[in-house]
C-alpha cells in the first residue's frame, strides 16, 4: 500500500470515529452527569434545611428565659399586648417594600419606592418613640433605638444595605424577643440584636463604622 493511499485510509477512520464520538459522547455525558447534578442539587438543598433546623434548635435552648421572664415581670399585659402588635406590624411592613426580593426597588435613588419608605419611616418614629415608653428593659430600647436610627440613615443614604441590616433587627425582635407563638413561622435568625447576642453583633459594629463614626 501507498503512503498516499494509507494517510488517506487513516482521514477517513478519523473522520468516522470523531463523528461517532459527537454521536454517542454527549447523550452518555449527559446521562451519567445529570443525575449527579440533581443529586448533588438535593444533597445541597437537603444540608440547608438540616443546618437550618439545627440552628433554630439551638437559638431555642440557647436563649436566656430570663429576658422573657423580665419582659413579662415589668410590662403589665395590656402594654405587652400593644408592644408586640406594633413590633409585629412594623416588621410585615417592612416585609412587605423589601421582603420577597423587593429590595431590588431601592437600588436606584430616584426610586418612587423611597418615598413610600419615607411614609413608612414617618410613622415608625412615632411608634418607636411610643414603644419606649412602655419597656423597662434598656436592651430592647436600644434595639429599637439602633433600628430606627439605621432607618433613618437608610432613607438619607439611599443605603440599601442599612434597609437589610434594620429588617433584620426588627425580624428577630419580632421572632425571637416578642411574640413567641410566632417563632414557629420562621427559621430564620439573624443573630442582630443586642438583647440577645450582646453589644458585639455585625450590625453594632457596621453602626459604629458607617454611622456613628460619620457624625
Amino acid at each position: 500500500m501507498k503512503l498516499s493511499e494509507y494517510l488517506e485510509r487513516m482521514k477517513i477512520s478519523c473522520k468516522t470515529v470523531c463523528h461517532i464520538d459527537k454521536q454517542k459522547i454527549f447523550p452518555v455525558l449527559l446521562k451519567r452527569i445529570l443525575p449527579a447534578i440533581i443529586l448533588l442539587g438535593l444533597l445541597t438543598a437537603l444540608f440547608i434545611d438540616v443546618s437550618n433546623r439545627l440552628n433554630t434548635h439551638r437559638i431555642k435552648e440557647n436563649i436566656h428565659p430570663d429576658i422573657h421572664n423580665a419582659i413579662i415581670s415589668s410590662t403589665c399585659p395590656e402594654q405587652l399586648d400593644y408592644v408586640e402588635a406594633h413590633i409585629e406590624d412594623m416588621h410585615s411592613r417592612i416585609n412587605g417594600l423589601i421582603g420577597w426580593g423587593g429590595l431590588y426597588q431601592f437600588e436606584s435613588p430616584n426610586s418612587e419606592a423611597w418615598e413610600m419608605f419615607d411614609e413608612l419611616l414617618t410613622e415608625t418614629s412615632s411608634t418607636i418613640e411610643k414603644l419606649i415608653t412602655l419597656i423597662d428593659i434598656e436592651s430592647i430600647r436600644v434595639d429599637l433605638q439602633t433600628f430606627h436610627l439605621i432607618l433613618n440613615h437608610a432613607y438619607t443614604k439611599r443605603d440599601t444595605a442599612a434597609l437589610r441590616y434594620a429588617h433584620r433587627i426588627i425580624h428577630d425582635l419580632n421572632y425571637w424577643v416578642f411574640n413567641r407563638g410566632l417563632r414557629k413561622a420562621t427559621s430564620d435568625y439573624w443573630r442582630a440584636t443586642i438583647t440577645l447576642e450582646g453589644e458585639n453583633t455585625s450590625i453594632s459594629r457596621w453602626v459604629n463604622r458607617n454611622i456613628l463614626n460619620e457624625r
